[in-house]
């Protein structure tokens, strides 16, 4: 007979709702969690280390067949009552199936091309929306400054769509990534700025080259502006005085791309 989870204090529903809430368990534990059908579905086609899958009946297709798939992979499925599902989650809406993965280090290629910091990104939004354009425009790694929101937050999972599984992304101190570029001196490292720059169109992106994004509220800090051999800035009216730092990013990794399948 199959045991339904029907209790909000059981150990692992309590165990997801810490996970969800709190970067030290995430971190401390090495888990984050998922939640929604695409976003599981996308997990297992990465091959995620997917720890637990709970679900409620009655059950759709798409989760029977993740259900399915799971059984095969030796993954643990676990039915929940329906009230309960949404507990487990971060938004109003109760998805139907939700998922505890251990979080793993994506290698970054050998001699990476196309590398993205982000200083100090706050919005878990912005964050998350970055993630998904980069691994859409075909970005190598991203490299996470210090003070960035935490990439496995809810909010960053939801807003990349699962593209965060299958592109290495490392939250590093300024010394590791200092390390990072003095190990591979062929990459040409360019910061974003709001004057003072080379116009963004006129940039060779052809090479090997790391994009430096700055914050929402401050652009570049100190560090990315030491680290950096050369600044652009998008041209803009003067509409406006600043740009959304993802709407920014995924114009400015649009123009690589561009320039590299021409």
């Amino acid at each position: 007979m199959t045991t339904i989870l029907t209790s909000a204090q059981n150990p692992k529903i309590q165990r997801v709702r810490r996970l969800l809430a709190q970067k030290k368990a995430r971190d401390e534990e090495g888990c984050f969690v998922v939640e929604g059908v695409r976003i599981v579905e996308e997990a297992l086609r990465q091959s995620a280390l997917i720890e637990t899958i709970f679900y409620a009946e009655p059950v759709s297709e798409r989760v029977a067949e993740i259900l399915a798939q799971a059984a095969l992979v030796g993954i643990e499925t676990i039915e929940t009552a329906p009230a309960l599902v949404g507990a487990m989650t971060d938004t109003r809406c109760a998805q139907p199936v939700v998922a505890v993965i251990r979080k793993r280090d994506l290698p970054i290629p050998t001699d990476p091309t196309f590398v993205l910091v982000l200083d100090e990104i706050h919005d878990p939004g912005n964050l998350g929306t970055i993630i998904r354009t980069a691994a859409a425009a075909g970005v190598d790694c991203i490299l996470l400054s210090p003070n960035c929101t935490d990439p496995s937050a809810p909010k960053v999972l939801r807003a990349t769509m699962g593209a965060q599984l299958s592109l290495p992304v490392y939250e590093l101190s300024w010394e590791e990534i200092r390390t990072f570029f003095a190990n591979r001196p062929e990459i040409e490292i360019i910061a974003s700025a709001l004057e003072d720059g080379q116009d963004f169109w006129l940039s060779d992106y052809t090479k090997a080259v790391a994009l430096i994004i700055g914050s929402e509220a401050r652009g570049i800090g100190g560090e990315s502006a030491a680290l950096a051999t050369k600044k652009i800035r998008i041209p803009m009216t003067d509409r406006v005085e600043s740009m959304n730092a993802a709407i920014a990013a995924a114009i400015w990794m649009y123009e690589v791309r561009r320039q590299r399948t021409l």
